[in-house]
Order: structure tokens, then sequence, then C-alpha cells
């Protein structure tokens, strides 16, 4: 059994990105080939990647033009040659076993499997902590196919607050820590939507479960998620109304194409919980230099976009947590100042 490892590359520290192909190169189970994608980093991680193929022949690296994350993963998709294919972001690492693992449990489960889902700890700066895609430990092997995958759904794109025993530091809707059938993928021209910035792999994996015969899970922790104060989920991103709005649309497309009109509501949830982080990247964010006034006016205009209005009028936020139903709240009523106060206050607490 084979395995393709991709590795999209792109302003990874050299430190972090010497550490996640050492922990690749290191791996027990030996069958394997690693893809690099470097997506034109500006800066030396070009050459980290060339000496690692020059170190060992199951490295190879693909050097292109810069085209975002969503390419970068269907290259990683076209360009590799193994049974299975896994992803390894540059500033993360997998366990010494991750392959064995993922030999093992593929050699016991049912041949029709078209992904394997594991775990993953979660790297602080002052700590490690141990993630739960399903919100609690799984002592065997879970199956999901039929009827039965909207569970999965339910915790990345939820119509109501999922209760969990465990803190979820990444959702289930990420690409890494698992394993996909490299056939299924191709043979159902499943791809990642190309110039999306936000959320790309939610949308990619929303396809994969409604086209998967049988997704298993196993709570085992192969892989490490690094979680950086510099991080794009913590900078100030002036584009990141745009880059939701193009997500929006993204959820509204899979609405169509599944032809269920219940998972509106979904999407207009999930918006409503990407506002938060509109307002904590931009509008409350310490490096924004706008006056209160001026940034009032920037939500105002924001928010009269249609598809916003339309997920603001008709979310229906009552068995969400209250964090989220207070914000709606707030932005239904226009309360725009109160909302950008209380924004300011939590990234204080944040820091």
């Amino acid at each position: 059994m084979k395995f393709s490892i991709i590795v999209p590359v792109y302003k990874i520290p050299y430190d972090m990105l010497q550490k996640c192909l050492n922990s690749i190169l290191e791996q027990s189970y030996r069958d394997f080939e690693v893809v690099i994608i470097d997506d034109e980093s500006p800066d030396k991680c070009g050459e980290i990647c060339d000496e690692f193929v020059r170190r060992d022949s199951r490295f190879r690296v693909i050097h292109q033009k810069n085209a975002g994350l969503s390419v970068v993963r269907n290259v990683g998709f076209e360009e590799s040659g193994g049974e299975w294919v896994c992803f390894v972001d540059g500033d993360d690492w997998i366990e010494k076993d991750a392959l064995k693992v993922g030999a093992e449990l593929l050699k016991h489960i049912s041949s029709d499997t078209d992904v394997l889902i594991c775990d993953a700890f979660v790297e602080f700066e002052d700590r490690t902590e141990l993630n739960y895609f399903l919100g609690e430990e799984a002592n065997n092997v879970l199956e999901f196919r039929g009827n039965d995958k909207i569970k999965l759904i339910d915790l990345f794109l939820p119509r109501y607050r999922v209760k969990t025993r465990k803190r979820i530091w990444a959702d289930i809707g990420s690409t890494w820590a698992r394993f996909y059938k490299r056939s299924f993928i191709l043979n159902n021209n499943l791809k990642n939507v190309p110039g999306l910035r936000r959320t790309q792999d939610n949308i990619f994996n929303l396809y994969v479960i409604h086209k998967a015969s049988l997704i298993c899970y196993s709570c085992k922790y192969i892989y490490h998620y690094r979680i950086r104060n510099e991080s794009a989920a913590r900078k100030f991103d002036k584009r990141i109304v745009e880059n939701f709005l193009a997500l929006y649309k993204e959820y509204m497309k899979y609405v169509d194409y599944i032809g269920d009109k219940e998972f509106e509501q979904r999407v207009y949830n999930k918006l409503v919980w990407q506002f938060t982080r509109i307002f904590a990247n931009y509008y409350a964010h310490p490096s924004n230099t706008l006056t209160v006034s001026e940034t009032i006016s920037l939500i105002r205009q924001d928010l009269a976009i249609k598809e916003f209005k339309d997920a603001i009028n008709n979310c229906d936020t009552k068995k969400q947590r209250f964090k989220i139903r207070l914000f709606h709240f707030l932005l239904k009523r226009k309360f725009y100042c109160l909302a950008l106060c209380i924004s300011k206050i939590n990234e204080k607490h944040r820091k």
C-alpha cells in the first residue's frame, strides 16, 4: 500500500518547514512518496524543498507560480501516484508512525472506504492539547455511510449547536489527519475551489462526504496541528469581507447541488458565526486605523450586501450558543457600535 504525502509550501519559517519534512523522512512505514508544492514562496522555502529532494529519492518538488492553496491541493491529487493521499501543511508535522497507523487501519476496515479520518494534537506556543474531531474519544473505528454521513456535516456546518464533551480546536472539515483514496477523488472529479482564501477545505469536504460510499474514523492521534499567533486566523485582513462572501456563495452552490433547502439555514448560521471573525480580523482588530465612526459606516456598507442581509434576516439562532445568539441579535437590530465594542473587548482578552 503506497501513500502520497502532499506538502503545500508558502512562507513557512525555516525551522518549521525542516521539522515538517523531517517528520515525513523519519516515517517507520517506508512505502510512500512526497510531493512538495512550492507555491512561489518568496523566501528560502524552495531551497529547503530542493535539499530534501537531494536527500531522498521519494521526495520531489514542484515549483509553480503562486496560485493559492486550493490549486496546490488539486495539483497534489493530480501529481501523486499513491493509492492513498494525505496532506501535511508545511508548518505542521506528523507522528513517526502516522503512515504505519494508517496502513494498519486501512488493512482491516472495509475496502469500500473512500476516506479514513484520524485525529490530531494541537500545538500552541506554550502547550499541547488533544483535538477531538467528533467532540469525544471513540474507542473503535466508526463507520459513516448513507444518512449517517450527515453527522459529520453537523460538526462543521451545523443546523443547531452540537453539544460535545471535549474542546474541538479544529473541525472535521479540515483536509489533514486523514487519508483520501486517490481514485475516488479523481473519478468523482472532486476539486478544491480555486480562488477561495478561507475555509476551502470545508467546501471540498462537503462534496467528499456527499460522494463517499463509506467514511471511517479512528481516534488515533497522528498529526500535529500548529496554531501560530501570526497565522491567517488572527491577522488583520482587509479582504475578509470579500473572502467570506465568496465562501458563502460556494456554500449556496452546494445547497443547490444537493437540492436540499434545509441546508440554507446551516449556511445562514455559519455566516453569522463567520461575522464574528470579520469583526475580530477587520473592524475590531488593533491594526484597523479607521475611527470608530468610519468603522461603523464601513460595517453598515458591508452588511447592506444582499447575501449578508439575507443571512442575518433569515438566520434562526435559537439553538446556537449564547455568543452567536447575542451577536446575531446585535447585527439584526443594527446595534453595530455595541457589537464593535464587544469584539474589541474579546480581542484584548484573547491577547
